[in-house]
């Protein structure tokens, strides 16, 4: 019997609800603001489970080079 466990890891930091609800906006909106996040999730197979494939790891620049997202997959 093979046993699965979907693993969707960064699934929880997904936006739940739009932050911008209202239908017209009196102020400009600044999203220039310096930030950095940084997530780390673990994640621990129970015994008797294999590992059947990882996501790969993924790297991505824009353009203008002040906004970076990595993913990494170990």
């Amino acid at each position: 019997m093979i046993r699965r466990i979907p693993l969707f890891s960064l699934l929880f930091l997904a936006t739940k609800e739009n932050p911008f609800k209202l239908e017209e906006s009196k102020y400009p909106i600044d999203l220039i603001i310096p930030d950095r996040d940084k997530y780390m999730v673990y994640s621990i197979r129970p015994k008797g489970y294999d590992v059947e494939s990882l996501q790969k790891s993924e790297a991505l620049e824009f353009k203008d080079t002040n906004v970076t997202f990595m993913y990494l997959v170990q």
